[in-house]
């Protein structure tokens, strides 16, 4: 199994290492999304089967998407040439192992040295498929419904300002597409940072409360109120994704 320390990765050493490996991986015949950082997101993208390889690492919750610790440890990394902008951070999985045993996690963090899907799991999960002597399985899996309860959770980042400001959305049933922000009377989509920030674009200026418009994989549209860019601070929105 690969030894890893994801959350003590400093995030431009970890996107140098990412941005390598799926510069080396291009030329090959990949099962998982396909290589960049910009593939288009949509409905059809839910129905897929992925397929790789589980192995395990001491996982605590941290990680690139911008999570806290947990105490549930079925969470994962995903592989750097699947990361996509970190569209899937805070997907749902459901993991088929090659005896048939399945388990359930939680994506928190990228794998930089995984191959193509593959999924890089806290040890509870692995345990779920197979001996931890083992290392290292193949796999299938598809993304599943969170088992969320209550809103969407609005996190905006250390450093926001009414000059800048940088949103995590978090507890989402289904995977985030896309976060806006209504300026002036219109929304301007938010860029998705490597690291899961949706952060809006330089020049724009913010005051007061704010409207926020989140878009979900499957095409779902949810807009909430903020009451303003306040750094470290969490809100709660009004309603959740549908499942799937």
């Amino acid at each position: 199994m690969p030894c890893r320390l994801h959350s003590k990765l400093s995030l431009p050493f970890m996107l140098s290492i990412s941005l390598l490996l799926a510069a080396c991986a291009a030329s090959s015949t990949s099962t998982g999304v396909p290589q960049g950082n910009t593939t288009p997101i949509t409905s059809e993208t839910l129905k897929t089967t992925y397929a790789g390889d589980a192995t395990y690492y001491d996982a605590t919750g941290e990680g690139s998407c911008g999570g806290d610790p947990v105490s549930d440890l079925h969470v994962a990394a995903l592989a750097a040439p699947s990361w996509n902008a970190a569209a899937f951070c805070g997907a749902c999985a459901d993991v088929k192992g090659p005896t048939g045993k399945h388990t359930f996690v939680r994506i928190v963090d990228m794998c930089p040295e995984c191959l193509n899907a593959s999924l890089d799991m806290g040890r509870p999960a692995f345990s779920d498929l197979d001996e931890l002597s083992v290392g290292r399985v193949p796999i299938t899996w598809r993304l599943a419904n969170c088992p969320v309860t209550g809103p969407l959770n609005y996190f905006v980042v250390s450093g926001s300002s009414q000059y800048w400001i940088g949103i995590r959305v978090r507890n989402h049933r289904v995977p985030v597409a896309s976060l806006e922000l209504e300026v002036g009377g219109a929304f301007v989509k938010l860029e998705r940072k490597q690291w899961n920030d949706f952060v809006l674009p330089s020049g724009t200026k913010t005051d007061g409360a704010f409207r926020v418009r989140a878009t979900s994989w499957a095409g779902e549209v949810l807009v909430d109120t903020l009451p303003g860019p306040r750094a470290s601070t969490t809100f709660q929105g009004a309603q959740n994704f549908s499942p799937m």
